[in-house]
């Protein structure tokens, strides 16, 4: 599970350079930690063109009843909510890294070990107010596991493009959802000690 990503100032350069065909300035919503709910930059395919859009993190659940935020790839060709944006709608979330929290409440921060930003898989839907998105997640790898059983599905700089393709075929996309993410640093501020007594 995903709840908080932060982006910095190499987020946002890496943004507009694969945004190569914006044709627009954009404001940048804000750096720092990003929260459901709060605006946030994205990358989405726009016939051969990628642009950078602001939207709002979370899909509205039916009557109001709060927010959508992440989809499991798992299932997310089943779900009703989701399946039309990841067949026609899907979306990258450019990050400095994401967080997470253990059993015990624990937060951790996961960046990349070889690149200073992360590249989510996501999907997006316009909504009365704007357009919004949501991250999938998948099982967690082992630099993730320990910590928790989930984690956003990270994608490569170099499979950007075919995500976002519009013509992609559902072959395609099925074999990115099943895509396991590489190896990541790990960051805990607070690390339980453990102890064994003879």
């Amino acid at each position: 599970m995903c709840s908080r990503y932060y982006v910095d100032e190499w987020t946002e350069k890496e943004i507009m350079r694969i945004a190569r065909e914006t044709g627009r300035k954009l404001a940048f919503p804000k750096t720092g930690d990003i929260h459901p709910s709060e605006a946030a930059c994205v990358l989405a395919g726009n016939g051969d063109a990628i642009e950078a859009w602001s939207m709002n993190w979370g899909f509205q659940q039916y009557e109001g009843k709060g927010l959508f935020i992440n989809a499991r790839a798992e299932s997310i060709l089943e779900r009703v909510t989701f399946k039309d944006s990841v067949i026609r709608r899907r979306c990258v979330i450019p990050a400095a890294g994401f967080y997470e929290w253990d059993r015990e409440k624990t937060i951790a921060s996961f960046r990349s070990e070889d690149s200073h930003v992360l590249y989510m898989a996501g999907i997006y839907k316009q909504f009365e107010g704007g357009s919004r998105f949501v991250v999938i997640t998948t099982k967690a790898n082992p630099s993730v596991s320990p910590v928790h059983d989930r984690m956003p599905l990270l994608l490569k700089e170099q499979e950007i493009e075919a995500w976002l393709d519009e013509t992609a075929g559902l072959k395609t996309v099925k074999s990115m959802l099943l895509k396991c993410p590489g190896p990541l640093q790990c960051h805990q501020e607070y690390e339980q000690q453990r102890f064994s007594f003879l």
